[in-house]
Parts: C-alpha cells; structure tokens; sequence
C-alpha cells in the first residue's frame, strides 16, 4: 500500500507472542506490542534494530538495540 493514510479514531494493537518478520530494508518498520511492551522494528541493511517501550511500569523510556524483545 503506498501514499498516505489518515486515520480518524483509534488503532488497537493486540498483543503477540512472537516477532515478526523483519520489514524490507529501508522502507518500513512495524509496531507491535509483544508482553508489556511497546516495539518499533526496522531493518538498516539487513540487521533489524527495535526500539521498545515497557508499558508496565511507570518510567517512559525507550530502549534501543539489536535484540528482539
């Protein structure tokens, strides 16, 4: 799907117990949540990188790194 999309309203993300597939290199990333957490996964030349937020405790920080959560 290419261009632009406008959502009005709300998203829901239900949880998964595995990860995805990593996305094509430098094109998309995907947003998933896995446990209690947040994940934003991407792949920059074949080695995918995931920024994650926990969602179960009280302080809001991303972690970054080459580990699948």
């Amino acid at each position: 799907m290419l261009g632009q999309q406008v959502f009005d309203g709300n998203i829901t993300l239900t949880e998964q117990d595995f990860n995805p597939e990593m996305p094509d290199a430098g094109v998309a990333c995907r947003l998933y949540i896995k446990g209690d957490k947040f994940v934003l996964q991407w792949n920059q030349s074949g080695t995918a990188y995931y920024k994650t937020l926990d969602l179960g405790g009280t302080v809001g920080t991303w972690t970054h790194g080459t580990a699948a959560p």
